[in-house]
């Protein structure tokens, strides 16, 4: 097994072993950072819309709501929105890094 495919295949079982359901193939784990959001009225995923999975609008957030973020998918960032328990998806163009202000990425 190459390198590649085995880091990918860890990958997906440490996401397993998270409870994710993001298909690790395209899902990169990311350090834990804060983003905000950035527009009034954006739309929070069960599941990022572009993964080939059943989603749903879970919730609607507000300027300067506030997501702490552990998973990348695609555009979507995923985790926690502030105030919520269960891991969510934003998409990163309505995001930027509180700290530094700039693109909601690792």
């Amino acid at each position: 097994m190459n390198t590649k495919r085995w880091v990918t295949t860890v990958a997906g079982v440490a996401l397993a072993a998270a409870g994710t359901v993001v298909p690790a193939a395209t899902a990169s784990a990311a350090p834990t950072y804060d983003c905000v959001v950035t527009t009034t009225g954006v739309p929070v995923y069960d599941n990022p819309t572009d993964a080939g999975l059943p989603y749903h609008i879970v919730a609607w957030v507000n300027t300067g709501q506030k997501i702490t973020v552990n998973i990348e998918w695609n555009h979507y960032r995923g985790g926690v929105v502030w105030g919520r328990s269960d891991r969510t998806y934003i998409h990163e163009n309505y995001l930027k890094k509180v700290v530094g202000g700039g693109r909601c990425i690792g």
